[in-house]
């Protein structure tokens, strides 16, 4: 097993160092206009060395990452055929937001339940998602005319199912949706 360093050895002698810390407080950096650009940390050894981190523009993590699956290997990914992903319970899709519906209210035998109805293209598939309530506001913003179209929406954590031969996206509790993010993969979507 490799050794842990502590945190006052640390320095810029090299990009690699393996320490064991407790964050202790998490608080993002924004530019003026609030979005944020990144997270500052502030950590604790068992040493009980404390250190401000506090990237710097060149160096700073990445708020988001994302482990895309693309529309068309979406029927790998629920048959089991896309092995680096096996066990995995949720995926991550990206698309174009078309035939957004209004905010449908279902009668469940629990219930009434909210549902979005909307389809995601990709430049060359449609799949057709569904956003089940009680709704977080990122849920509701696709209805947010804020955004500028299109609307490249990002559903992180989303669950993909298959039902009587057709793929199903709808959402878990921990579901995320991302509506024209800055981020390299929107970026390279807008590239199509």
């Amino acid at each position: 097993m490799d050794a842990i360093d502590r945190l006052s050895v640390v320095d810029n002698s090299k990009i690699m160092w393996k320490v064991r810390v407790c964050v202790t407080r998490i608080w993002p950096s924004r530019k003026k206009n609030g979005v944020i650009v990144r997270q500052n940390l502030l950590l604790l050894d068992a040493e009980s060395t404390i250190i401000d981190v506090i990237p710097q523009d060149d160096v700073s993590i990445p708020m988001h990452k994302f482990k895309m699956i693309p529309l068309g290997k979406l029927n790998e990914y629920v048959s089991g055929r896309y092995p680096h992903l096996q066990g995995h319970f949720s995926a991550d899709v990206i698309g174009v937001v078309e035939d957004l519906e209004p905010i449908h209210v279902l009668q469940t035998r629990d219930g009434q339940v909210g549902a979005i109805r909307f389809s995601i293209f990709d430049g060359r598939l449609r799949q057709k998602v569904r956003i089940y309530g009680p709704f977080n506001p990122d849920a509701t913003a696709l209805y947010d005319n804020q955004f500028f179209n299109p609307k490249i929406v990002i559903l992180a954590g989303t669950r993909i199912s298959e039902y009587k031969g057709n793929i199903n996206i709808t959402n878990l509790s921990s579901t995320k949706i991302y509506i024209n993010l800055e981020c390299p993969e929107v970026h390279n979507f807008r590239q199509w």
